[in-house]
């Protein structure tokens, strides 16, 4: 029987039981729910370099959950963390007087640059 979830590329019509299910990790090893280990080499498509079950990030983002979980930064409004984050990256940047914008993917940024490019 196949499940609600559309696995991206895969097949719509793979039978459930012919994926594998991750339920927990730690450092670079994955376990899934019949008990094997895998190595994520590829750090679950690259956003878990740091690994899993890193106590300290789980406790910052306990903890900026708990002031404030997330909120955008359109028009006139900023939050500290976005505001942190462009510091630092402003920051390691070569060029003189940076600025940042921060972005959720490669496309978005570069249809950003792009946007930004045409009203310099």
């Amino acid at each position: 029987m196949t499940a609600p979830f559309l696995h991206p590329f895969a097949s719509p019509a793979k039978p459930r039981h012919e994926f594998i299910t991750i339920v927990r990790g730690e450092g670079a090893v994955v376990h899934d729910d019949a008990g094997n280990e895998y190595i994520d080499a590829m750090a679950s498509l690259w956003y878990a370099n740091i690994g899993y079950g890193n106590r300290e990030m789980a406790d910052a983002i306990a903890a900026q959950a708990a002031r404030l979980s997330a909120f955008h930064t359109f028009s006139m409004f900023t939050n500290q963390p976005a505001e942190e984050l462009a510091a630092k990256v402003a920051e390691l940047s070569p060029f003189d007087r940076p600025r940042v914008f921060l972005c959720s993917s490669g496309s978005e940024a570069v249809d950003s640059v792009m946007k930004t490019a045409r009203m310099v």
